[in-house]
């Protein structure tokens, strides 16, 4: 039987779960206020995410009590930098780190696709498609390099700094 992110969680303590299961309201409340501002349609990326985020990595990322205070707490967070993201960030890499190789692989590739749609959102309501500004492009950068996200977009690659040549 495949090892799921709830037996995995088991091995880690409170503090750990905590990092792990309010990540994604978090990344998302991070990468939509990168630019100072949030659209809506940054928000309903959001919203799909966490929709998408139990089918895909299970429903304690949305519905486990760490997860319901991240997502009670995104609100705030689409109103103002979080000023602790940075050493969040670390925490979580540390965590993730911790997971089986399979399960920080899905969790990788979910957060990679997740910020990414969540970037690109707040240019297309002024119409210029799906170009990340300068802000949320450093911001997904130190996301990529903490977590180790492999990228597979060469547009959002260059954009980020990652130059062209996939993983």
């Amino acid at each position: 039987m495949a090892s799921t992110f709830r037996q995995a969680a088991a091995a880690l303590g409170d503090a750990e779960q905590q990092i792990l299961f309010g990540s994604i309201p978090r990344l998302i409340g991070a990468v939509a206020m990168a630019d100072g501002f949030t659209s809506d349609e940054e928000i309903t990326r959001g919203i799909d995410g966490l929709i998408a985020v139990v089918g895909e990595l299970g429903d304690e990322f949305r519905y486990s009590p760490h997860a319901e205070a991240a997502f009670d707490a995104l609100a705030d967070s689409l109103e103002t930098r979080d000023a602790e993201f940075p050493a969040y960030l670390a925490r979580l890499r540390d965590v993730v780190l911790q997971l089986p190789p399979e399960l920080a692989r899905r969790y990788r590739a979910f957060v990679a696709r997740l910020c990414i749609d969540v970037a690109r959102a707040s240019r297309e309501y002024v119409g210029w498609g799906k170009r990340i500004d300068d802000a949320e492009a450093r911001l997904l950068a130190d996301i990529v390099a903490a977590l180790e996200l492999e990228i597979h977009d060469l547009a959002v690659r260059e954009r980020i700094g990652l130059g062209l040549e996939p993983p």
